[in-house]
């Protein structure tokens, strides 16, 4: 009788041995396949970044008056006389797809100028505070081709006191003269006109 209770024990003891050894079995055959079937995975698309960059494009312009018979728009030559109003046109091109920006007129006149002759600058711009003759506007982006006329109304004045007699004391190296040209710097990052200035006077000659 006990020894049958012996082999029964016996039996159950072997019996849980060998369930034991099977679950280790299936644990390392589980780890060895690294467990892709346990655990869920997916990836997604890829999201791309790329980083371009803005541009700024801008011109003076002017109608030629044909009077110095160079057929150049930039070098312009106008008749003087006590009193005349003279049409003269400079304007500011800011291109198509320019970035926002803050526009600046330099005008250049030569020492006997306002001896002779007195313009002021167009609606829009502003006296730029402790710069003599800098003009500044802001310009913003857009699809197509904006225009800046410089001078009110188009046109300078010869003052009324100049006389035939200052005209012909004139010499062709001592003809009043005034040029203009235009600056434009991004306003991403700028906080005025005044700081804008600065960046163009710090900049190469030929930027």
């Amino acid at each position: 009788m006990k020894l049958n209770k012996f082999r029964r024990f016996a039996a159950v003891v072997s019996r849980s041995r060998f369930l034991i050894l099977a679950m280790a079995c299936v644990m390392l055959v589980g780890g060895a396949a690294g467990g892709t079937v346990a655990w869920l995975m997916r990836k997604s698309n890829p999201v791309v970044n790329t980083f371009t960059y803005g541009n700024i494009g801008l011109a003076i312009v002017e109608t030629d008056t044909g009077l110095d018979q160079d057929n150049n728009a930039d070098t312009n030559t106008y008749m003087m006389m006590p009193a005349a109003v003279i049409e003269k046109d400079p304007r500011v091109i800011f291109h198509a797809g320019s970035e926002n920006a803050w526009l600046f007129v330099k005008m250049e006149k030569s020492d006997n100028f306002d001896d002779f002759i007195t313009c002021a600058a167009a609606d829009g711009w502003a006296a730029l505070e402790e710069y003599e003759n800098i003009f500044f506007r802001t310009a913003d982006q857009r699809e197509e081709d904006q225009i800046f006329p410089i001078l009110k109304d188009n046109q300078v004045q010869v003052k009324a006191s100049v006389t035939a007699a200052m005209l012909n004391a004139l010499s062709d190296a001592d003809l009043p003269t005034v040029s203009f040209t235009a600056y434009a710097v991004q306003r991403v990052g700028v906080a005025d006109a005044a700081a804008a200035w600065q960046i163009v006077e710090q900049a190469p000659a030929n930027p």
